[in-house]
Formats: C-alpha cells, sequence, structure tokens
C-alpha cells in the first residue's frame, strides 16, 4: 500500500465481502425473485440517482425490510456508500453486452430480500433501456426542477411509453423532483409539464439538504427526519412498503386484545369462586 487513500480505496470492496455470509444456496436469479425491484432511471447525469437510491435504502431498512443493492454504474457511488452499511446487501454488476438468459443465470440476489434497489449509468443506448426494464417492477425518474433537466428525460419517458417490454407488464413508473431548495421558482412549471404524463406517478420532491451529503459522505444510513417526509411517505405507500408495519400494528393490536379478554375471563371466573 502506497497511501492512505489505496486503503481507502479497498475498504468498501472489503466491507462488503466481510460482512456477507449469503452462499450461492441462499441467492436466486434476479429474473425469479420474490423481491420488488426498483431501479433508478435517468439519461442525464448529476440528477441525484445515487442520493435518492441511498435515502431509499435507509428508509426500506428504517421500516423492518431486508434490502439489497445492485449498482450497475461504473462510478459505482451508490455501492461505495451501501458497502460500510452493515444493513445492506449489495454487489456491483455489468449488464453491458449480456443477453437476458445471461442476466438471469449471472445476476443473482439474497432470497431473504425484500427489496432489490438498482441504480444506473447515465447515457445508456435504447437497447440497454430494454434490457434494464426486463428485471424491474418500480422504475423511478429523479430529475432536477428545470425546463431543461425535463426536456433531457422526455426522450426516455417516451422510450417508457412506446416499449412492448414496458406495455405489456405491470411496471409503475414515478418521478422526483431532486435538489429543491427552497422558493425555487422553476418548480411550479415543472410540475405542471408533468401533469401532462398522468399514467406516471409524482412521487414528491427530494430537497437540496445537508442531510443526506453527510450521510452520504460518511457512509451511514440516512435516518428519517422530517426533511421529506412527505416524499418518502408517498413513495413507500406506492410501492407496498407500508404494508408489513401495518400487519404488524393490526397483529399487536389483536394480541393486546386477545390478553385482555382472557384478563377479563380470569378476573370473572375468581369474582364468581
Amino acid at each position: 500500500m502506497n497511501s492512505l487513500n489505496e486503503v481507502r480505496g479497498l475498504a468498501p470492496s472489503f466491507s462488503c465481502r466481510l460482512r456477507s455470509s449469503i452462499t450461492n444456496k441462499d441467492k436466486v436469479s434476479i429474473a425469479h425473485t420474490k423481491a420488488k425491484r426498483i431501479i433508478t432511471l435517468n439519461l442525464k447525469g448529476g440528477v441525484g440517482k445515487s442520493t435518492f437510491t441511498a435515502g431509499l435504502l435507509s428508509q426500506l431498512v428504517e421500516k423492518g425490510h431486508k434490502v439489497e443493492l445492485i449498482d450497475f454504474d461504473q462510478q459505482e457511488s451508490s455501492y461505495n456508500w451501501a458497502s460500510s452499511v452493515p444493513e445492506i446487501e449489495c454487489q456491483t454488476y455489468n449488464p453491458a453486452l449480456k443477453s437476458f438468459s445471461e442476466m438471469a443465470s449471472t445476476l443473482k440476489v439474497s432470497t431473504s430480500s425484500d427489496y432489490v434497489v438498482i441504480d444506473s449509468p447515465a447515457n445508456f443506448s435504447e437497447r440497454e433501456l430494454f434490457r434494464y426494464l426486463k428485471y424491474a417492477d418500480y422504475i423511478v425518474i429523479p430529475m432536477q426542477p428545470s425546463p431543461i433537466d425535463l426536456h433531457s428525460s422526455l426522450p426516455l419517458i417516451n422510450n417508457l411509453i412506446d416499449q412492448h417490454l414496458y406495455k405489456g407488464r405491470e411496471i409503475k413508473v414515478g418521478f422526483v423532483l431532486n435538489r429543491v431548495y427552497q422558493g425555487d421558482e422553476r418548480l411550479v412549471n415543472v410540475q405542471k409539464l408533468l401533469k401532462n404524463f398522468r399514467q406516471f406517478q409524482s412521487l414528491g420532491i427530494m430537497s437540496e439538504s445537508a442531510h443526506y451529503q453527510e450521510a452520504f459522505y460518511y457512509k451511514k444510513l440516512i435516518k428519517s427526519s422530517n426533511k421529506d417526509a412527505d416524499l418518502w411517505q408517498s413513495t413507500l405507500n406506492w410501492m407496498g412498503a407500508n404494508e408489513r408495519n401495518k400487519q404488524t400494528e393490526l397483529t399487536a393490536s389483536s394480541m393486546v386484545d386477545n390478553e385482555q379478554v382472557r384478563q377479563k375471563s380470569s378476573d370473572k371466573k375468581w369474582a364468581l369462586a
């Protein structure tokens, strides 16, 4: 090792390998997993895909879900963050030039994962887009609140609408307006333009907050706060990620009610005696 930077450069990859105790027997093809598969997409770089990915994974972990990250992007920003977070399984994968059958046989995820989140690169081709959609149940398109960013995303959106694969499957598509600062005058105009795509869900607004950047820099989960609470609540509801919590609350409530009934019955028996 010639420098401290080289040591730091190796740390994320080592951390991920050290943490993972999952064997091939515990893995399943991405094509056959029961986990819900979410991919973040945008042709334009620098729109906050990796930041949104980290935020979404953190929210899912906080809700008690088992999650896994697959980073398609060669920059590996999401992977380098997730590899230091013990609650998240993670891997990198390059889908370039791979057929559907090759991806199905080589891209595997944990059988225990509830959600698999895929971070994609920018500037992908139409053929690559077709390949990405094959194994996605939800597509999130983060974009900045500017007409220029929206128009750069239009080719992607139009391709999604036109893709035969998309039309033939129940793939949900949602927008997230990212890096929005308070009083941003561009926001109203972009929101009006997005209403033209009524078949897609507008999930909400992600602020330009140091809260996200600090967690990404220090490689830790992005804890919940009042920041962007509406966005995350909307996104988790859209994905059905709050259903487990509701079921848990109902089960706990039912157990309390049953215990109260048993206690009243016992008290009544003692009173009669």
